[in-house]
């Protein structure tokens, strides 16, 4: 009997197959795929509430270095929100103010712009009396006769469902917005604390309070320098302006400042306002293309050499990357997301930095004997 229990056999461990290894990434690829398509399904069909709270929460920690000065000077909390409030107020008052003087320039001069892309562009008068002879070769064919204009006379009716349609949902997200940036900022500090306790141990608490630190202070830090820069960019914008012979050119420099913040979407739209005022009053087609050139090559410098060169390597987002995460989020988001996507990209960066260097060999060692 001792004899045939000796001849049992003993489990040994085989290691898995490299099929099988195979067939487990694929399953965790699937899985995190599938979460990631869910997530963006949310995102999307949830955007009415979901982007304005996104938008409350990043402005809120773009302001959680100051709320640690107040707090150091014992500045009532409640008072510290409504300046804040206030100032967010004054911001987008001045936004709307010098989008509407835009709006309304480029509106009351239609007719005129017309007028002179006709009568300055004078060599493409070939090109549209060609194009003008095949529409009406192929209306010929079809059997209409000739090409005619589409007109569309929309009713009183249908425009004030329009307005109303679309003026709604955008209420709604404003009103979400500022009472989520009202109970964020009032509760900045105690929001800290418990995603800082959800996690057991000391050294993941610790970590997860300096990755809040980090994220409001690289907020703080790249709001403030795009500022200085933005700045510059609008002096220097009305100077170019001026000296072109343009009209109003402080408009222009505002323009140039506030839209500076939204990447590619801003500078291309002023350098069109600029262009289309260029078009009207200046003599000549060439004249009307000099101050859209020069605002074109100082956003190229901006953009490109000067901005990533003052914010520093730490806070270096690649070009590739912030034009990806605005196509993605303006196509999540529409124009908000774009406004976002800077924003949220500097987020996800300093979230990656910061797991990537715990998860350092001897990070503990070095962390230590940095303080």
């Amino acid at each position: 009997m001792q004899r045939l229990r000796t001849l049992e056999p003993v489990p040994v461990s085989v290691p898995m197959s490299g099929r099988g290894n195979l067939l487990v990434n694929t399953s965790r690829v699937a899985t995190i795929g599938i979460f990631c398509l869910l997530l963006c399904a949310l995102l999307y069909f949830a955007r009415a509430v979901i982007a304005p709270i996104v938008a409350a929460a990043i402005v809120a920690n773009m302001f959680g270095p100051l709320a640690a000065l107040a707090e150091r000077y014992r500045v009532p909390r409640p008072l510290f929100v409504l300046a804040c409030l206030g100032l967010v107020l004054v911001a987008l008052n001045a936004l709307f103010v010098v989008l509407g003087d835009a709006l309304s320039y480029g509106a009351g001069r239609i007719p005129e712009i017309g007028a002179a892309l006709k009568s300055k562009a004078a060599f493409l008068q070939p090109l549209i009396a060609t194009i003008q002879g095949v529409q009406n070769g192929f209306a010929t064919m079809l059997g209409s006769g000739s090409a005619t204009s589409l007109r569309i006379e929309p009713s009183t009716s249908s425009t004030i469902g329009f307005l109303v349609q679309f003026l709604t949902p955008a209420l709604g997200g404003v009103i979400l917005f500022f009472v989520g940036l009202f109970f964020f900022l009032l509760s900045l500090k105690s929001q800290r604390h418990f995603v800082a306790l959800l996690f057991e141990r000391s050294e993941a608490r610790l970590t997860a309070l300096r990755l809040f630190t980090a994220i409001e202070q690289n907020l703080a830090q790249y709001v403030a320098v795009v500022t200085v820069i933005n700045l510059c960019v609008g002096l220097v914008t009305a100077a170019v302006a001026y000296l072109v012979g343009l009209p109003n050119p402080l408009l222009f420099g505002a323009a140039a400042f506030l839209f500076n913040y939204v990447p590619y979407l801003g500078p291309a739209a002023v350098v069109t306002l600029v262009f289309v005022v260029g078009l009207v009053v200046l003599p000549t087609l060439a004249q009307a293309l000099l101050a859209p050139a020069l605002i074109v090559a100082v956003n190229t410098l901006e953009g490109q050499f000067i901005t990533p060169s003052v914010i520093g390597r730490r806070l270096t987002l690649s070009p590739l990357a912030i034009f990806l995460s605005i196509a993605f989020w303006t196509w999540l988001w529409g124009p908000l997301g774009t406004l976002l996507a800077t924003p949220i990209l500097l987020i996800a960066t300093t979230v990656y930095q910061h797991v990537a260097r715990v998860e350092e060999p001897g990070f503990a060692d070095w962390d230590s004997a940095t303080k």
